[in-house]
């Protein structure tokens, strides 16, 4: 095997994206005017090629490469003992990520050329997200945690860019802003366990990080879930990182704000890149949080509390892509339901097929809206069946692959993360899994029925371009046909997991028949005219706006964070700080005043101050 040829596949995959992203970025500032064919070429083929060089390195890797492969192409710090290089690291997890990075990333690129046809920024908006394709592509190659963190910070900036890309509404601005913002929170925490690592383990290299901490806390009958030291203290700060990048409890509520950018960002944002960072980061460094059981415990809870209050606010939306917005955090839920229960591969698998029809979702989404005049209220648009077939084809194969109806590509991955809990014996995250499994069907068919054969209240304008359907049919065959677990995640991950156990056929039949029951309780719903009805004043209808308003979260720190801190601001608007140090600066232009009285120019004030001075100091002397 030529590995010189592997590593030079491997640097080109990221390093295609970052350069056409750099050209768009620099052209206008050397006056150069590329016109939309030329954009569209350079980043679609940009993307296009990376996903090729990714197809090749999976072709590689299961023709003989060994099971991981690593290159280094430079240092980048290097000082004293510390040590920092640029490198990446392929294997089985990675390969998958950059398949499912490339690929779906190439088809979302193709579906903007169709919907941003009419977009004065056209160019700064294919140079944003080939930037964070690339950034995303950098994060989950790098061999070590600093690298990692580059392109963990490079997604972050670029999410920011493009949810406020349309920055004329002052709106999106401020979905941008608290993106960012809570996102740095998480990260904050993530910074603070790197350092910590580096400090007791001497090194940021990830397969180093996991072999050290091994040696250094080996788990033993000692630990327990209770057991709180340090392996737990930085298992915690990283997964802090994860969950403000991932949208889990308590850092989810930017998620649904960041609709405010185009579709397809959205579908990128959801499907390929950004929150299922959280998700790689956690399986990548699987080593080192197997040994903190309590870490690990925090990780199925979090899942678990953020899967179940997701799922109930989606119950209640009418923004389509709100709706959408909340499902993801809900699968991502899942994920980290999953990785707590040490499912890695089964998590990792549900993040494959969640790409594929989350993708899809957020594509038809956008297909909708550009068909229906930019409108994003579900209750607004009805009896689209006829009128926009192929969407709704695509809608229900999305839509029933996030109910995880039997044999979808949903319905594979969700049962292995279900089955995974059965394992480890975790029956009440099991209950919270299913009942968040039946919410998950009710309002993804809520959705389906009230956009397709509701009631019909405007007309489309325009059918999808050829642009949009192509994607859109790629990935209804992918949501269909792809839920087969890679081989390649099951022997990385063997080690770690258990061996799966056999479980009653009647459990089985139960799990399948929840989404089966509950897409069938929403067609009931739907044909009694309940979605869309006024709610009368009362119980119910605070229980609606509390679910309408995600749990209240927003409501929630604006009281317990924001307005004090506004409050503090406000009541400190003259710094309490300066204030000392203007009272040094008045003080001592008050003795200066003072002392300056005596300074003037007389011999005969000079004599009579040192005569009364040598006296009080000769009384002083005598009478001491």
């Amino acid at each position: 095997m030529d590995h010189q040829y592997i590593s030079n596949l491997l640097l080109a995959v990221p390093l295609l994206p970052l350069f056409t992203a750099l050209v768009l970025i620099l052209a206008p500032l050397f006056s150069i005017n590329l016109p939309k064919i030329a954009t569209s070429v350079l980043a679609v083929g940009s993307i296009a090629t990376a996903a090729l060089c990714s197809l090749l390195l999976n072709s590689q890797l299961t023709n003989g490469l060994d099971a991981n492969f690593s290159s280094i192409y430079g240092n980048w710090i290097h000082v004293d003992e510390f040590s920092v290089s640029f490198g990446f690291y392929l294997d089985s997890l990675s390969l998958v990520m950059i398949s499912i990075i490339t690929g779906v990333g190439f088809l979302i690129h193709l579906y903007s050329v169709g919907f941003m046809d009419q977009d004065k920024d056209y160019q700064r908006y294919f140079a944003y997200l080939n930037l964070f394709v690339a950034a995303m592509l950098i994060l989950v190659l790098a061999d070590n945690l600093l690298l990692l963190f580059l392109g963990w910070e490079g997604v972050g900036l670029c999410s920011y860019l493009l949810i406020g890309f349309w920055h004329d509404n002052t709106n999106n601005n401020l979905a941008a802003n608290k993106a960012f913002i809570m996102t740095r929170i998480g990260d904050t925490g993530m910074a603070i366990g790197l350092f910590l690592l580096f400090f007791q383990l001497g090194t940021l290299d990830i397969q180093l990080i996991q072999i050290n901490a091994a040696a250094l806390w080996p788990l033993d009958e000692n630990n327990t879930v209770f057991s709180f030291d340090m392996v737990t203290i930085c298992c915690l700060l990283l997964l802090s990182g994860a969950v403000g990048k991932s949208g889990q409890v308590p850092l989810q509520s930017w998620l649904p704000d960041a609709m405010a950018g185009p579709t397809p960002v959205s579908a990128l944002i959801h499907a390929a890149t950004m929150v299922t960072a959280g998700v790689y980061l956690i399986a990548r460094l699987h080593g080192l949080f197997e040994l903190s059981p309590l870490a690990m415990q925090c990780v199925s809870a979090v899942g678990a509390v953020t899967l179940f209050i997701a799922a109930s606010a989606a119950l209640v939306q009418n923004d389509v892509k709100r709706i959408l917005a909340y499902s993801t955090i809900s699968q991502i839920g899942y994920m980290f339901l999953a990785l707590g229960a040490g499912a890695f591969s089964a998590a990792i698998f549900h993040l494959m097929t969640h790409a594929f029809f989350k993708a899809l979702l957020f594509l038809s989404a956008g297909a909708l809206i550009y068909c229906m005049h930019h409108e994003h209220n579900i209750f607004r648009m009805g009896g689209l069946a006829k009128k926009l077939p192929l969407v709704c084809v695509c809608f229900f194969i999305g839509c029933a692959a996030l109910a995880s109806l039997p044999l979808m590509s949903g319905f594979f991955s969700k049962e292995l993360i279900l089955e995974s809990l059965l394992d480890e014996h975790m029956y009440g995250y099991w209950v919270v899994a299913i009942v968040g499994a039946f919410m998950t069907a009710f309002y993804s068919f809520r959705l389906f029925f009230v956009i397709f054969y509701g009631k019909n209240n405007k007309e489309p304008d325009t059918q999808p371009s050829k642009s949009m359907i192509i994607p859109l049919s790629v990935l209804a065959l992918l949501a269909l046909f792809g839920g087969i677990q890679p081989q390649g995640l099951i022997d990385l991950f063997t080690t770690t997991e258990n061996t799966t156990e056999t479980h009653s056929i009647g459990i089985v039949i139960f799990t399948i028949a929840v989404p089966l029951c509950a897409v069938a309780f929403s067609w009931f719903q739907f044909k009694r005219k309940v979605f869309g009805s006024d709610i009368k004043p009362g119980v119910l209808k605070q229980i609606h706006k509390f679910l309408y308003s995600g749990w209240a979260f927003d409501w929630f720190y604006q009281r317990v964070f924001i307005r004090p801190f506004i409050e503090n601001t406000y009541f400190n608007r003259n710094d309490v700080i300066d204030l000392f140090y203007k009272a040094l600066t008045s003080i001592s232009q008050w003795l200066h005043r003072f002392f300056n009285q005596f300074q003037n120019g007389q011999l005969r004030w000079y004599g009579s101050s040192l005569v009364l001075f040598c006296t009080a100091a000769l009384t002083y002397l005598i009478t001491s």
